[in-house]
C-alpha cells in the first residue's frame, strides 16, 4: 500500500465538489478544524456559510447529545457532553468561556449548536453566544436599554433561538419598569431583538406586551420562545406568553384548567415548575411541596390548540424526591436531578431509573445540543 497518502490526496481532488461537500459535512467539527490545518482548500470550504449550513442539517438529524453546565458557572466544573442513547455517555467536556465564569451567569439554552448565556443580575445584563464544538463565543453589543437596566429595580425576561425562516439566531429581551408595584401600569414594557447575522440590537416598535413572563423558565419551540405568564407579578400564572422570531410579534398559549387552579390555590412559593419544549410543541414539569414527591408532566399535544394539553406521566423516583427536571430525550426518557444532587436518567415507559456520573456539585442547565460550525466564519473570541 505505498503511496496510501497520495492515493488519497488524489482521490478527493478528483472527487466533485458537491461529494467533498457531502462527505465533509458528515465530519464531527473537531475532526474538520484538524484537517484545516493541513489542507488549505479545507480551511477555506468548512468556513463557507453553504457549508456551515451543510454541516449543521446532516448533525441536526443523525447525531444527539445532551450538554450539562453546572449551576454555578464560576465554579471551575467543566460542561460534559453526553450521548443521548441508553448508556448517556459522557463523550466530552467543555470549558466554558472565561467572561461567562461568574455566580451571576446562567445559560438561557442551546439552539442549532449555540448555547446562550447571560448575566442575568450583571450591571449590563451581558449575553453571550457560545459554540462548544469550536471554542468560540461571541460578547453581544450592549442593550439598547442599558441605562434601564442599571436600576435595580427593572426586571428583564430574556430568550433565545433560531429563526428559520432568515436562518438567523436571535436573542429577545422584554423590559418591564416599576409602576404601581406591577410592571403593567403607565410605563409599557418595551422590547428588543438581537440578530447574529446584523450583529446588533433593534427595538420593536409598536409592540403590545400582554403579560408579566417569569424570568425563571424559558423554553423555545415552534418557531417562538416562551415563558409561563401573568397579568401582575407574582400573581397565578394564566398563560404561556409567546414572541414568534419570524413575525416578532406576542401571542399566547392557553394552560391547562387543572393547572391554572393549581397555581391560583398554592402560594407561589409552593409550586415548581419548568417550561421545556418536546415533539415540536411545550410541555410543562410541575412539582408541588411540600406534600408532593412526584413530578407531573403535561405536554400540549397540538400546539396552539389548548384544548390538547393532556398529562402525560408522573414522574415518581424509588429514592429521592425529584428536584428539577431538565430534559426529554430524543428516545422519550426524561432527565432529572434529585433532591440529594444526583443526576438520573428516567424511562417513563418502564418506571426505571438510571443513575448518571458526573462529580460533585448542582447542575444549573441541560438540554439537547447539535455540533455545528456556526461562527467558525467569524474572527471572535476563541479560546482553548
Amino acid at each position: 500500500m505505498d503511496g496510501g497518502g497520495d492515493l488519497t490526496a488524489t482521490s478527493f481532488n478528483d472527487l466533485p465538489a458537491d461529494v467533498v461537500m457531502d462527505i465533509l459535512s458528515r465530519l464531527p467539527a473537531k475532526t474538520l478544524i484538524r484537517f484545516s490545518s493541513v489542507r488549505k482548500s479545507f480551511y477555506s470550504l468548512i468556513r463557507t456559510p453553504i457549508f456551515i449550513s451543510k454541516h449543521l442539517h446532516f448533525h441536526s438529524f443523525n447525531t444527539s447529545h445532551l450538554l450539562i453546565v453546572p449551576q454555578n458557572l464560576s465554579s471551575g466544573n467543566p460542561c460534559s457532553l453526553l450521548c443521548d442513547n441508553d448508556t448517556n455517555t459522557r463523550q466530552a467536556t467543555f470549558d466554558l468561556p472565561p467572561k461567562t465564569k461568574t455566580p451571576t451567569a446562567e445559560v438561557l439554552g442551546s439552539s442549532n449548536g449555540l448555547v446562550s448565556i447571560v448575566d442575568r443580575f450583571g450591571l449590563q445584563q451581558a449575553v453571550y453566544l457560545w459554540n462548544p464544538s469550536i471554542c468560540r463565543y461571541k460578547t453581544l453589543p450592549p442593550s439598547c436599554f442599558s441605562e434601564q437596566l442599571k436600576n435595580w429595580s427593572t426586571y428583564a425576561v430574556i430568550g433565545f433561538g433560531f429563526c428559520e425562516f432568515d436562518s438567523d439566531y436571535k436573542v429577545v429581551r422584554v423590559v418591564y419598569r416599576p409602576d404601581c408595584g406591577n410592571f403593567m401600569g403607565k410605563v409599557k414594557p418595551e422590547v428588543e431583538v438581537y440578530s447574529l447575522k446584523k450583529d446588533s440590537w433593534s427595538k420593536v416598535a409598536g409592540i403590545v406586551v400582554p403579560r408579566v413572563a417569569e424570568s425563571g423558565s424559558v423554553a423555545f419551540a415552534n418557531g417562538g420562545v416562551h415563558w409561563l405568564a401573568a397579568k401582575k407579578i407574582l400573581t397565578a400564572f394564566e398563560v404561556i406568553l409567546v414572541f414568534d422570531l419570524k413575525d416578532e410579534v406576542f401571542r399566547e398559549l392557553g394552560l391547562p384548567k387543572k393547572l391554572v387552579k393549581v397555581f391560583e390555590e398554592r402560594a407561589m412559593g409552593l409550586v415548581s415548575f419548568h417550561i421545556k419544549e418536546f415533539g415540536g410543541s411545550v410541555s410543562l414539569f410541575v412539582n408541588c411541596f411540600p406534600s408532593d414527591e412526584s413530578c407531573s408532566v403535561w405536554w400540549m399535544k397540538e400546539y396552539g390548540n389548548a384544548k390538547s394539553w393532556t398529562k402525560q406521566f408522573t414522574v415518581v423516583l424509588p429514592h429521592g424526591k425529584v428536584d428539577r427536571v431538565f430534559v426529554f430525550t430524543k428516545s422519550g426518557k426524561i432527565i432529572a436531578e434529585t433532591y440529594d444532587r444526583k443526576l438520573v436518567s428516567y424511562d417513563p415507559e418502564k418506571e426505571n431509573v438510571q443513575d448518571i456520573v458526573l462529580g460533585d456539585g448542582r447542575f444549573g442547565a441541560l438540554g439537547t445540543f447539535t455540533e455545528s460550525l456556526v461562527m467558525l466564519e467569524r474572527r471572535k473570541r476563541t479560546f482553548f
